[in-house]
């Protein structure tokens, strides 16, 4: 049974287009020498599974990473900050200093997992409105 709390962060649908554009342009080669260039179409299949598998799940009790190959959990109370390279995606910061990569979470959703981490990661671009405004000269 899964938490009411539970958000699912995934590569947008439109990745599928990009994988149909490769296919279309692997079917060339593919028509003209078939036993030559089979093999191309397992390509496409492959990005498609990996479209359709990659994705960070955000609950409750904490983080799930699901990649290609591999799934892992990780509590909340293990996660200490995440982090966002010039390129790829997040990474959870833990405590015992390993990183775990957040499929699908790129600094374009980090507003995606704040809202769903219920507080726990704070929105980077939230303005907080203060009492007091240093510029007033009061």
């Amino acid at each position: 049974m899964h938490s009411p709390n539970r958000r699912v962060i995934r590569i947008s649908k439109l990745a599928y287009v990009a994988v149909f554009l490769l296919l279309l342009c692997i079917s060339f080669p593919v028509v003209g020498s078939p036993a030559a260039f089979g093999w191309l179409l397992l390509i496409p299949v492959a990005v498609v599974v990996w479209v359709a598998r990659s994705r960070t799940v955000v609950t409750d009790g904490g983080l799930e990473a699901h990649s290609l190959f591999a799934s892992r959990t990780v509590a909340w109370a293990d996660v200490e900050g995440v982090r966002f390279p010039n390129r790829g995606w997040a990474r959870a910061c833990l405590a015992d200093g390993t990183e775990v990569t957040l499929p699908a979470v790129g600094s374009d959703r980090i507003r995606d997992l704040a809202a769903a981490s219920g507080g726990r990661i704070q929105d980077p671009y939230l303005v907080v409105a203060d009492s007091e405004s240093p510029n007033t000269g009061e």
